[in-house]
């Protein structure tokens, strides 16, 4: 919040659109309410929205955390959905079915449901892994799995791939 004109409290949304950028790997254990901590170099002023981050399951095993941003241009992009294109209309209702609001308490923690958590198999230890704009939750077996199922590639290649 900052002072406006006439001494009126102004909240500044630009900072709670602004593009974080996700980088890095760390280790998280999940306490008894199953919350989670945000490393503080990946929070943003108000992020203690209940609709701050939505989080999806994604088919890779782990939980894909889409900051505002980030799902701000997903609704955009899907809100040009026909209402007539039923084909689209399940993919989005498939996809948005299963999806999580999620934000963050004042010691930057979110809480996960046991649907996610089981999706991940999570038990206590959690990795959470930077992809740019957006970052995603990991059990540290799925994430080992993943690592290995494409041990292949080499940086050069991945670069390639992303057309960078």
């Amino acid at each position: 919040m900052k002072m406006g004109e006439n001494g009126k409290k102004i909240i500044i949304m630009s900072s709670l659109l602004s593009f974080n950028s996700y980088a890095g790997e760390y280790s998280k254990a999940l306490d008894d309410k199953r919350r989670i901590v945000i490393p503080a170099k990946w929070r943003f002023e108000g992020d203690e929205t209940e609709t701050a981050y939505l989080a999806l399951p994604n088919a890779n095993g782990s939980i894909t955390i889409f900051p505002p941003k980030v799902r701000e241009n997903i609704i955009a992009t899907v809100s040009g959905v026909k209402l007539s294109d039923s084909t689209k209309q399940k993919s989005k209702q498939k996809i948005f079915r299963k999806c999580e609001d999620l934000g963050c308490d004042k010691q930057g923690r979110i809480a996960l449901s046991e649907k996610l958590i089981a999706h991940a198999n999570i038990a206590k230890d959690a990795i959470l892994v930077g992809s740019g704009d957006v970052f995603n939750i990991w059990s540290p077996e799925k994430l080992k799995e993943w690592d290995e199922c494409d041990a292949e590639l080499i940086p050069d290649k991945d670069l390639e791939i992303l057309g960078l």
